[in-house]
């Protein structure tokens, strides 16, 4: 069955009853977080604490430094993990599909990132929102505890220094021809993280999830909204009660609003006592990224070096 073109407020939960209400009311947000997930894989947030203004500027930052030219991106290669990643196709590795889909790793240890000497501003927004999106993953940890019938606070308390990062997407207008149906900027796939906090254009844009019905549906978020999904820790926390959202980026299709350009971020809460697959998954990013910097030197890079094709987060 083909996905739904349609999203409306019934996914989408106000926080501020749980942020600045008594424990009745924290329960009952969290029992409509549980309800909305179990149909729909995923749901919006509102109230949540991150200002507007922050997550804006965040976005401008990021089309700022993805409109830099390639060169000036390539000197922050993420050689540790962290930092510039251009799509295979971008640099003519071998193997690559034809896509040009841009990102940048931005770790919430800000001593773990190679900050870009422009936009100016990249680096104090970019840790500014790291640290508001860390602050909410915790709350969202209060309310999917009270979720999964479990107390409130467990989570929270067994959550240690955490591996949490920035993920900035930059999917650019896609080539004449491209673009059909049945085609996909990111597949099908789940997160490794304990929750993920997305926010995207609050439209029709190409971000799908996969509900507990097996349907695509079209995800995006209210108007000063983020779109939180549960990953695998989350769901081995759980025993399984919050199963992970699988979810997908479709080609820009005829329904979808703009020009098909997208600028998106995602906040990846990683929880240190967890954090093995994190550890992993930034390996895998920097072995791209020496391939990366082999094959611009001209060395010989074949598609087998680049390690096992990284989980994804």
């Amino acid at each position: 069955m083909g996905p739904k073109h349609d999203i409306s407020r019934e996914h989408t939960v106000s926080l501020d009853p749980f942020i600045n209400g008594s424990a009745a009311e924290r329960k009952r947000v969290a029992e409509r977080v549980a309800t909305i997930y179990a149909e729909h894989r995923f749901f919006n947030v509102i109230d949540h604490g991150v200002e507007d203004r922050l997550a804006v500027r965040t976005e401008e930052v990021a089309r700022d430094y993805f409109s830099l030219p390639l060169d000036t991106k390539l000197r922050k290669l993420a050689l540790s993990g962290c930092g510039y990643l251009p799509s295979p196709d971008m640099v003519g590795m071998p193997g690559s599909k034809i896509s040009r889909n841009e990102l940048f790793l931005a770790h919430r240890d800000a001593s773990k990132n190679r900050w870009p000497e422009s936009p100016a501003a990249f680096q104090d927004t970019i840790s500014a929102y790291n640290d508001a999106a860390e602050k909410l993953s915790l709350v969202l940890l209060r309310i999917l505890a009270l979720a999964a019938g479990r107390p409130e606070e467990e989570y929270v308390a067994q959550a240690g220094i955490t591996e949490s990062f920035l993920k900035l997407f930059s999917f650019p207008s896609p080539a004449s021809g491209t673009g059909h149906q049945g085609q996909y900027r990111l597949a099908a796939h789940h997160d490794y993280s304990a929750v993920s906090i997305i926010r995207c254009p609050q439209h029709p844009n190409g971000l799908q999830v996969l509900s507990s019905t097996n349907e695509w549906a079209d995800v995006y978020p209210d108007e000063d909204g983020l779109v939180v999904l549960v990953g695998e820790q989350m769901t081995r926390w759980t025993d399984g009660a919050l199963p992970a959202s699988w979810h997908r980026v479709e080609n820009p299709q005829p329904h979808h609003i703009g020009d098909g350009r997208r600028t998106s971020t995602c906040y990846f809460f990683n929880p240190e006592c967890m954090g093995g697959d994190v550890e992993g998954y930034l390996e895998g990013r920097g072995e791209f990224a020496e391939a990366c910097a082999m094959h611009l030197q001209g060395g010989s890079v074949e598609r087998t070096e680049w390690g096992s094709p990284a989980r994804r987060l």
